[in-house]
């Protein structure tokens, strides 16, 4: 939270595990691609696939794979809004 508060620019993207999406909104001027409001702002089908997707990206983030398949979705999903 020290690094984005002082480092990143308003506006900037940052995924973060589920438990630190309301602190970075809370205390930071970044916007996250997921929410805690999601689920209402999509269809179930649709919040479904994004929330398995994220939690496959974390799992592979710990074992050291990074696939950037839903960073390069969630980055277009933010330049459309």
């Amino acid at each position: 939270m020290d690094f984005l508060q002082t480092d990143a620019h308003p506006g900037d993207v940052v995924l973060p595990a589920g438990n630190l999406i309301a602190p970075v909104l809370a205390f930071t001027k970044c916007r996250v691609p997921v929410g805690i409001f999601l689920f209402s702002l999509v269809a179930r089908s649709e919040y479904t696939r994004r929330e398995t997707a994220e939690k496959k990206f974390w799992n592979d983030w710990r074992l050291g794979k990074v696939e950037d398949g839903l960073l390069q979705d969630r980055k277009c999903a933010i330049r459309r809004r």
